[in-house]
């Protein structure tokens, strides 16, 4: 197992190093799949969940959403079926 020593806030934290494969599409949902499941192959789910919350409380999150347009989302609908496509999870 790799481990590497981190200094945050002055105190060494012992971090250990998970390698993963990342092909440019999950960079978000592939190692917050490994933190909350302890696997990445649980990263379809993360994106369909985030997807749902976000597209269920559309009004909280119209001030960080919107289209490819620039336009805001109108409908939970119109949220949920662009953020359920994996390119919206591109860091």
């Amino acid at each position: 197992m790799d481990v590497e020593i981190v200094l945050i806030h002055g105190l060494q934290i012992t971090c250990k190093i998970v390698k993963m494969h990342l092909d440019g599409e999950y960079l978000f949902s592939s190692p917050l799949s490994y933190l909350v499941y302890g696997d990445v192959s649980m990263m379809a789910k993360i994106q369909t969940d985030i997807a749902s919350h976000m597209s269920n409380n559309l009004q909280s999150f119209k001030c960080c959403t919107q289209q490819r347009s620039g336009v805001p989302y109108g409908t939970e609908r119109q949220c949920l079926t662009d953020l359920s496509l994996p390119e919206y999870f591109i860091n």
